[in-house]
């Protein structure tokens, strides 16, 4: 399903990513941590879905949840069904 995405980007700071997500280029997997302001402030939104088990709670980001292109709901739809396994 994801080898259909024409563009990817790809981030290895979380900080990055969360910054990519806020100017509206994807979304973003965080935690609390590091996304717990942009959540209350109403920068982001958690989409719905599962909250992966570990030490940090992971949640799915987005800042618009009106407007989700196909690939981003294609990478929402295949994260969801990893999570689930």
């Amino acid at each position: 399903m994801l080898d259909d995405l024409d563009n990817h980007l790809f981030f290895n700071r979380t900080h990055l990513c969360i910054d990519a997500t806020l100017r509206g280029l994807g979304i973003a997997i965080g935690d609390h941590l590091s996304c717990g302001e942009h959540l209350r402030s109403g920068r982001l939104f958690q989409l719905p879905g599962p909250v992966l088990p570990g030490r940090e709670q992971y949640h799915l980001l987005t800042p618009d949840t009106t407007h989700l292109s196909r690939p981003v709901r294609q990478m929402r739809d295949w994260l969801r069904k990893a999570a689930q396994k």
